[in-house]
């Protein structure tokens, strides 16, 4: 086991917490994968009531007219974006993190800015699309079995360090301890 990697650059009390681990934001990403599946339902309900007042007749002649436009795309990508840099903006937690005491900060110690919000999620989104490629590349050649130890891969080489998204976006995770989230939960 690794010692918990620390920032000097943070603030005194959060120079003292340790760096979030795989796991713990896996699981906070799935808390925060059904909560935006329910927002992406209502804005998909917004873009066909819409759609329906613009085009009568649009949606029961062509259920599926919306789903290729690329302002539906937009769309739905702007709601996804929304939520992340909202709940980053408001405290440095989604959902999720809240979930599993988790809280993104600047590694200035400032609040995470907008265009800190906006790197690390097109980051990621490169990254995670590179990845599928790879794997879908991995299955075209019928070497698909390489698919897991691939992300396995790059998820250890992720480890004693910053993610790529993190280090753009001069962000980082941090695991927040019992008594922190207690006290906040308390205070209000």
């Amino acid at each position: 086991m690794m010692p918990p990697q620390r920032y000097p650059a943070l603030p005194i009390p959060m120079q003292t917490l340790p760096v979030a681990s795989v796991w713990r934001r896996l699981f906070a990403m799935v808390y925060d994968a059904l909560l935006l599946i329910a927002l992406l339902m209502l804005a998909a309900a917004i873009a066909m009531l819409f759609a329906e007042l613009v085009v009568p007749g649009l949606n029961s002649q062509r259920p599926d007219a919306l789903r290729h436009q690329p302002l539906y795309l937009l769309w739905l990508s702007l709601w996804w974006f929304g939520y992340y840099v909202w709940c980053w903006r408001r405290g440095g937690q989604t959902v999720g993190m809240k979930a599993w005491r988790l809280q993104l900060v600047s590694l200035t110690g400032q609040a995470v800015q907008l265009w800190q919000c906006t790197m690390r999620l097109l980051v990621a989104v490169f990254i995670a699309a590179l990845l599928l490629a790879a794997y879908n590349l991995l299955a075209a050649l019928g070497m698909k079995q390489f698919g897991g130890p691939l992300l396995a891969l790059v998820l250890l080489l992720q480890l004693p360090m910053l993610a790529v998204h993190e280090k753009l976006s001069q962000t980082v995770v941090l695991q927040l301890p019992k008594t922190a989230a207690t006290k906040k939960e308390n205070s209000r």
